[in-house]
């Protein structure tokens, strides 16, 4: 992370290497975050059909929690790298400033916006992996944030017995409100919605 530094000193004459050192920083946490995402919904799957009341190991979800440590870690990193790239810019020749003041403030948009987005992943995915250990018709789900907030969306149900058994609407609410495309007859709009707050499939247990 911190090598996006280590050029700025060479660049007031040349177009600078930044930019896409920064897309690659940003790139490969977005990965990471997709990666853990996906083994989120795999270790639920692969546990509900191996053991129905188990859920995914602690060992699983311990490597999972490590890995969002070291995610969090990167994006610290990268918010400090991102601070350092505006201070060099603000402080660098005016005539830099004036040439490209459309694209400087184009990028700088871009990067709070590509940053919004790994925040809003990142905090989903604390909550599906709350939502991951949902073995039974009693236990409670968690609604993650969406991009309006933390108020978990309207009719959002409180236990995986209840989200078993939604109406279609209710199912599309859950998908709208998490910018998910509706498609498909009632299950598929209730297996999407499964895997997007991270619930295992197959039948709960009835305790």
């Amino acid at each position: 992370m911190n090598g996006i530094n280590g050029n700025q000193g060479n660049n007031n004459t040349s177009t600078p290497a930044w930019p896409n050192q920064l897309a690659t920083a940003l790139g490969a946490i977005g990965e990471q975050l997709i990666v853990t995402s996906r083994d989120i919904t795999q270790a639920s799957s692969s546990s509900i059909s191996a053991a129905p009341v188990a859920g995914p190991s602690y060992a699983d979800l311990n490597s999972i929690l490590t890995r969002l440590a070291a995610i969090e870690e990167g994006q610290a990193l990268l918010r400090k790298d991102v601070q350092d790239l505006k201070s060099y810019g603000s402080a660098g020749p005016s005539s830099a400033a004036v040439s490209q003041p459309a694209s400087t403030g184009d990028l700088e948009k871009r990067i709070e916006e590509l940053q919004e987005a790994l925040r809003l992943s990142q905090e989903q995915l604390y909550a599906r992996l709350h939502n991951a250990r949902a073995t039974t018709n009693k236990s409670t789900i968690m609604a993650p944030v969406t991009a309006a907030g933390a108020k978990p969306p309207a009719g959002f149900p409180a236990t995986r017995g209840e989200f078993e058994h939604l109406t279609r609407e209710r199912y599309e609410a859950i998908l709208k409100a998490y910018n998910v495309p509706l498609r498909g007859d009632t299950a598929a709009k209730k297996e999407a919605a499964r895997k997007t707050l991270g619930i295992p499939s197959g039948e709960p247990a009835s305790k």
